[in-house]
């Protein structure tokens, strides 16, 4: 989407707004954790200030690194008339985030400098964006009504971008079943229509993999697992995209299941394998591939 922009009048202070420090993570598997999203608490602490009666102009935002990962850092950059009411609002409002963050996340820093900015959309339509993003669903929509604890539906707010008065931002719907990504989707796209942001659209999603836990591949793997180390397998249904789905929608009758090395930090600078794992993994695979040929 395109705003109109203007230049700095006069009067007004050029802000940069970060926060960092966060743990981030896989917009998956991790969340359900309650990690915070950099992207997310960035638009809850403009919204305070608007709520505090400050006067905003912004130039420019830029939180995020892929729509598929829990954003880190995010800044935004702003005009302002009241620097000192902007950070009086930003100390409160830090102390009391700090009390909801979990362990992981206590690394939460916001900062504030100058900046060289020289443009930005009116007060008018930075109400209207910061108004949008503000209500933009995120997060765990739906918990799953037969697996005990599994996500279902859910959006992520991977990257968000604002500069010259172009606006873009991505974010992930994943779901159990297609008609969660469908309805998820169409209500972002629909808060956006609706506050005459019309370039919003929903492509990409990937097809679901349904779990079958009547699975015939599962039950072999599970008896090879077992015989191969000793010890019953737990098998778990996560909320992730995997390659299963493209091939679930273009041979329905397969029997799938997917099983790798232990993965830590997925979607973060802190990503690792457990080396031990890999091994494990592939007498796993060998296994069951000697298992199917009996």
């Amino acid at each position: 989407a395109d705003f109109p922009v203007q230049s700095v009048p006069s009067g007004w202070q050029v802000v940069t707004v970060s926060i960092s420090g966060l743990a981030g993570g896989h917009s998956g598997i991790d969340i359900h954790r309650g990690r915070g999203n950099a992207i997310r608490l960035l638009l809850n602490l403009l919204h305070d200030f608007q709520v505090a009666g400050l006067s905003l102009r912004l130039a420019s935002l830029q939180g995020g690194t892929a729509h598929n990962a829990i954003a880190r850092e995010a800044q935004a950059t702003l005009f302002v008339q009241d620097v000192a009411g902007l950070e009086r609002v930003a100390k409160t409002w830090l102390q009391q985030l700090q009390p909801q963050l979990n362990s992981e996340d206590q690394g939460l820093t916001v900062d504030h400098a100058s900046s060289a900015e020289a443009t930005s959309l009116s007060e008018e339509e930075t109400a209207r964006l910061l108004g949008v993003l503000n209500a933009l669903p995120y997060g765990v929509r739906t918990l799953s009504a037969t697996l005990h604890n599994v996500v279902e539906t859910s959006n992520n707010i991977g990257e968000i971008r604002l500069k010259n008065g172009r606006f873009h931002l991505n974010a992930m719907v994943r779901s159990l079943n297609e008609r969660g990504i469908e309805t998820l989707s169409a209500e972002i796209v629909d808060l956006f229509k609706v506050a005459g942001i019309l370039q919003a659209h929903s492509s990409g999603a990937g097809p679901v993999w349904t779990p079958n836990g009547d699975s015939k591949l599962l039950a072999l793997a599970r008896d090879v697992f077992k015989r191969t180390f000793g010890e019953e397998a737990v098998t778990q249904v996560i909320h992730a995209g995997l390659e299963c789905g493209v091939f679930g929608s273009l041979w329905p009758d397969m029997d799938m299941i997917s099983f790798g090395p232990t993965i830590q930090g997925a979607h973060s600078p802190d990503e690792r394998v457990e080396i031990a794992s890999v091994e494990r993994a592939w007498q796993l695979l060998t296994g069951v591939l000697e298992a199917l040929t009996r």
